[in-house]
């Protein structure tokens, strides 16, 4: 053992017999685990200290004397546990495999003490040793399998939880649009009805229908409003505002505004009152200027409803919660629900539908396929976004294309999802598919979603490509039209 870090506390038979019982050092023979002794040292972990930190340069290994730890993987600001490691077993054994950084965190959960094994020794001994270094490839797999389970898991309820939080800022519009509007109806309404009684007084009977005609017109312009550049929107309401002041009308410049959303000019006013007097005149146009707020108001009630009802609408066809998982799938739905959804991330971002005309259903499980979709435009995002910082602020435009097609053969569907961002690395578009391959920060990205992607369209009997260059990213899906889904 080395005299950097001697320990008196376990004598060399000791961590000897901890090494012959553990899973990875059985094997070797006893002058072997001897030489790792010798070049070892002992390393004491205080309750909630860090053993090893995510994205750390992995220099070895460790084996756990006593105490217990906690093996962590970031994921956003999310610390998800993945295991607890106790006595005799081994933490850190993928840095025996590629030397790569740590893609976990160590924490202990108790007072531990480990037994430090740097990678010259490993390389050494169990690297030499075939039966060891099986051993080895099967606690890798092992272990990665597990880990890979609890954070499919993981991203699913973070994915969801993003999505959530996406639609309650989509719903927070509509919503309190809904209910300023409603609020600002009932002061348009209360102020209506005294004015309706006072046209019922002035124009008692109606013979030729002119009340009811301006009724149907004020229901009709309420469903449209009148968008005007702001110049153009100040020449009608001061030219109203003259033409409402002919009748004695004080208020005519909070009138003007009101008859001006609903599209009325003075020639289609002068129609509505017709040869009423000035004062009955004047009665028709605050009632008529009234009742143009309260239908827009009613307008914008429906239209936020509207709203609100697409967006859960397009909620219950992202799952499909209430159908059959394999049903017939219309690709070109499944792109826009998944757009719909991610309004809040495409400000800012032009989007472009290149769709071909006359493509079939394809056999799928929609809910998977949207799942493809998500993460492939959700990457997509968030590669233009770093290129757009990157360049700074305003200097990069985004552009986000989806592009379909029918294959050479015609029995299987294209889908391109191309983004503006900076591009991909070759020596990185070599890996993306790897579990838990990513180039994001520890804690930005667990490298779960190319992975999760190529497995559910490999399940789906189709192909993924990705070709990129720097200002063009495009990933092409292929999904065969009549396939089998495994």
């Amino acid at each position: 053992m080395s005299t950097e870090a001697v320990d008196t506390t376990y004598s060399p038979e000791e961590l000897l017999r901890l090494l012959r019982n553990s899973t990875l050092f059985g094997d070797l023979a006893e002058a072997d685990m001897l030489q790792l002794l010798a070049e070892s040292n002992m390393r004491h972990v205080p309750d909630g200290g860090t053993l090893i930190e995510e994205g750390a340069p992995a220099t070895g290994i460790y084996v756990v004397v006593n105490g217990e730890l906690e093996v962590l993987r970031k994921a956003g600001d999310t610390d998800v546990p993945m295991a607890v490691r106790g006595k005799g077993e081994v933490i850190g054994e993928m840095s025996l495999l590629d030397g790569a950084r740590r893609n976990a965190s160590v924490r202990a959960r108790t007072p531990a003490t480990v037994l430090s094994i740097p990678r010259s020794a490993l390389e050494e001994t169990v690297l030499d040793n075939p039966e060891a270094l099986l051993t080895v490839l099967r606690t890798v797999v092992s272990r990665l399998l597990s880990a890979e389970a609890h954070l499919v898991q993981h991203q699913k309820m973070a994915a969801l939880g993003t999505m959530a939080a996406g639609l309650a800022h989509e719903l927070n519009n509509p919503a309190g649009a809904l209910q300023r509007s409603a609020g600002q109806l009932r002061d348009a309404i209360a102020g209506w009805e005294p004015l309706a009684r006072e046209l019922g007084a002035a124009v008692s009977d109606d013979p030729d229908g002119r009340i009811d005609d301006i009724r149907k017109q004020l229901a009709e312009r309420g469903r449209e409003m009148v968008w005007l550049d702001p110049l153009e929107r100040s020449d009608r309401e001061q030219e109203l505002q003259a033409w409402l002041e002919q009748f004695g009308l004080t208020d005519a410049w909070k009138i003007a505004p009101q008859l001006v959303d609903g599209g009325w000019g003075v020639a289609s006013l002068q129609r509505a009152v017709g040869e009423a007097s000035p004062a009955d005149a004047g009665v028709i146009l605050r009632w008529l200027a009234e009742g143009q707020t309260v239908f827009s108001l009613l307008q914008e009630v429906t239209n936020a409803a509207k709203a609100i009802s697409e967006i859960v609408t397009a909620v219950k066809a992202y799952t499909r919660l209430d159908q059959a998982p394999i049903q017939d799938v219309d690709i070109h739905e499944g792109l826009d629900i998944v757009l719909s959804l991610m309004r809040h991330k495409l400000r800012g971002v032009t989007v472009l539908r290149e769709y071909a005309s006359g493509l079939p259903r394809v056999t799928a499980n929609a809910t998977e396929l949207n799942q493809v979709w998500t993460n492939l435009i959700d990457n997509a995002l968030d590669a233009m976004e770093a290129g757009a910082l990157s360049a700074g602020t305003g200097q990069t435009k985004r552009v986000l294309t989806l592009r379909t097609a029918f294959d050479a053969d015609g029995e299987a569907i294209l889908v391109d999802v191309i983004d503006s961002g900076p591009g991909i690395p070759p020596e990185v578009c070599k890996r993306i598919y790897e579990p838990f391959f990513t180039t994001k920060p520890p804690g930005q990205g667990v490298g779960l979603g190319l992975s999760i992607t190529y497995s559910i369209i490999r399940r789906h009997g189709g192909t993924i490509q990705v070709e990129s260059q720097p200002g063009r990213t495009a990933f092409t899906v292929t999904i065969p039209i009549r396939g089998e889904v495994t």
